[in-house]
């Protein structure tokens, strides 16, 4: 479990499985997924059987309220994360359920750049990872450096432990 600014991390574990899939299929969450296909209590069990990475349930306050992740690719991690309770979103606990994860990432698992990928219509999330630090490398692709990703911590960190 990763703690922090009023939030925790928690490993997925099998019980949430019905939640998470329950959130991912809902249509407030699925309209910015790369893959918008309804999916199934079988798809999803075997996703979780053999996804490669970290995947946590975000927990404030005693409520499960969404699912933030960092997917192992062959060379590189992709970052990513969800929030079904709308009264979390836009506001400061998006940035620190992140910041949490990527100091994980560039702590804990030591690495250099953590990537992520957008769709061009969600201008919400743009916005959000520019903010954070990330790069446009390409149309849907950005990535945030080990370096971005501290001077991204030493301006805000203190709003975050504050709020």
């Amino acid at each position: 479990m990763i703690k922090g600014y009023g939030v925790k991390l928690i490993p997925l574990q099998k019980d949430d499985l019905e939640l998470v899939r329950f959130w991912r299929n809902s249509d407030k969450i699925r309209q910015y997924a790369k893959n918008k296909e309804y999916i199934t209590k079988d798809h999803h069990k075997k996703w979780f059987e053999t996804k490669k990475g970290y995947y946590f349930v975000v927990e404030i306050n005693s409520e499960k309220i969404g699912l933030i992740w960092l997917k192992k690719h062959d060379d590189f991690y992709e970052s990513g994360f969800y929030i079904y309770e709308d009264k979390y979103l836009n506001n400061i606990y998006s940035y620190k359920i992140v910041t949490l994860l990527h100091k994980f990432a560039f702590e804990i698992l030591k690495l250099n750049e953590i990537y992520c990928e957008i769709l061009p219509e969600n201008k919400r999330a743009i916005r959000f990872n520019l903010s954070l630090g990330f790069e446009k490398i390409s149309d849907i692709k950005y990535v945030l450096t080990k370096e971005n990703f501290y001077k991204f911590l030493n301006k805000f960190e203190k709003l975050l432990e504050k709020y």
